[in-house]
């Protein structure tokens, strides 16, 4: 916020995070309450992806959260925390920057690179929105995971229990 006043943050969803009311409390004090608005649950949350330039996720730990791939599909590029989950696997060198765990200030520069370049904004959202349609629509995963089931039955076959 400090580098660049045109930005703000969303923070969509009721979300897990143990004690809003502090984070809450944390953003009011760091005098951020015009810049960071929690929405609560809301009932298209891909409205608020779709209107966002970047999608951030700031998870400690999560294993492939569905709501990266949300912000693919729309075409918004990720930043993520290297080893925090499964995301990283996902952004790659293409739809997004994949930052040291925990490194804020790298976190905010790759924000910041992307809200001052809308090229890359463009770029690593087409990829992002190409990579969840190839890996992860329904036309193709259900195939696979079929396969994997077929191929754990007969594997199993002939064990007892």
């Amino acid at each position: 916020c400090r580098q660049r006043s045109h930005a703000y943050f969303a923070w969509i969803g009721a979300g897990w995070y143990p004690d809003v009311t502090q984070f809450e409390h944390d953003v009011r004090v760091a005098g951020l309450s015009e810049k960071v608005r929690f929405t609560g649950a809301v009932l298209k949350p891909a409205d608020y992806l779709a209107a966002a330039d970047v999608f951030v996720l700031t998870s400690r730990e999560d294993p492939y959260p569905l709501v990266c791939l949300e912000a693919a599909a729309v075409a918004k590029p990720i930043v993520c925390f290297a080893g925090a989950g499964g995301m990283p696997e996902f952004v790659e060198e293409d739809c997004g920057f994949v930052v040291p765990y925990l490194d804020i200030m790298a976190m905010a520069e790759r924000v910041v690179l992307l809200l001052d370049s809308l090229e890359c904004r463009i770029t690593m959202g087409v990829a992002a929105r190409r990579k969840v349609t190839q890996r992860h629509d329904i036309s193709r995963a259900a195939p696979r995971i079929m396969e994997i089931i077929e191929r754990t039955i007969v594997a199993g076959e002939g064990e007892t229990y």
